[in-house]
């Protein structure tokens, strides 16, 4: 299959809870799975920065993948299996401190989703995985608080997605409504991949409020999601606590770096 063939076969396929819909006002999502693949085959983007490059020899090996990878693949290597997490969501901050009660507790950011599937390798492809960012913590000053989106993970074929992992997003600040992220999605196999399996990620927990003579704490991160294994990268961050007396509001931790593994 040639590689104009491929992206037209690709730009068809629909890939589920994380389409390259347009945004209001007619421009694409920046984070979109085949916009996170054109960026990264542009060496741009917000994705776990890294520009490593790892063979996919005759002899069968496993790779973790920490950041943006490129995959030299060798002609005696007809596929490759890749598992997916997205990065998680930043925590909410907690709130200030009011004449009548101390702040509220920031809401948790979610974790990345999972998703799995094995490549069938066309010579005249570039393949790329692409690792996404944790989602900076919220402050109080900035978005009203709350946690930045996770980054989506993906398998890239050239320019075009074969099947990512979405990010969680990010947690709300307490000055809005304190409520957790909601936990990332996987994504089906568009062509040239098989699709084998997804996991929504966990949404964070909610921050609470204050009670008596306690300030609200920040709600608890997402999760990561359990795949072949179990990373301890891709989680929410957790929300801020709020604020009282001398204690200022806390701002949201950030969320966990995405995560790659490779089988060949």
């Amino acid at each position: 299959m040639t590689y104009r063939r491929a992206q037209r076969l690709a730009a068809a396929a629909v890939i589920v809870g994380l389409a390259a819909a347009p945004r209001a006002g007619g421009t694409a999502d920046p984070h979109a799975p085949d916009a996170i693949c054109r960026d990264a085959l542009a060496g741009r983007g917000e994705s776990q920065p890294g520009r490593d490059e790892i063979a996919l020899d005759a002899s069968h090996g496993f790779r973790q993948i920490t950041r943006t990878t490129r995959l030299s693949v060798s002609s005696q290597v007809p596929s490759f299996a890749v598992e997916l997490w997205g990065a998680g969501g930043g925590g909410g901050s907690g709130s200030a401190e009011t004449i009548s009660e101390a702040g509220y507790g920031g809401g948790g950011g979610a974790s990345g989703g999972y998703a799995s599937g094995v490549v069938t390798v066309a010579r005249d492809i570039t393949y790329t995985i692409v690792i996404g960012r944790g989602g900076r913590g919220g402050t109080l000053d900035d978005h009203a608080g709350r946690g930045e989106d996770g980054g989506s993970s993906a398998a890239c074929g050239g320019a075009v997605a074969l099947f990512a992992a979405a990010g969680g997003s990010g947690g709300r600040g307490a000055e809005v409504n304190r409520r957790g992220g909601e936990g990332g999605a996987g994504a089906q196999a568009a062509v040239g991949a098989t699709f084998e399996a997804q996991r929504a990620g966990e949404s964070g927990q909610p921050g609470s409020a204050p009670l008596f003579e306690r300030r609200g704490f920040g709600g608890r991160g997402g999760r990561p999601v359990q795949g072949g294994i179990e990373p301890t990268g891709t989680s929410g961050g957790n929300g801020g606590d709020g604020a009282m007396g001398s204690i200022a509001p806390g701002n949201g931790s950030p969320g966990g770096n995405g995560y790659g593994l490779i089988r060949w």
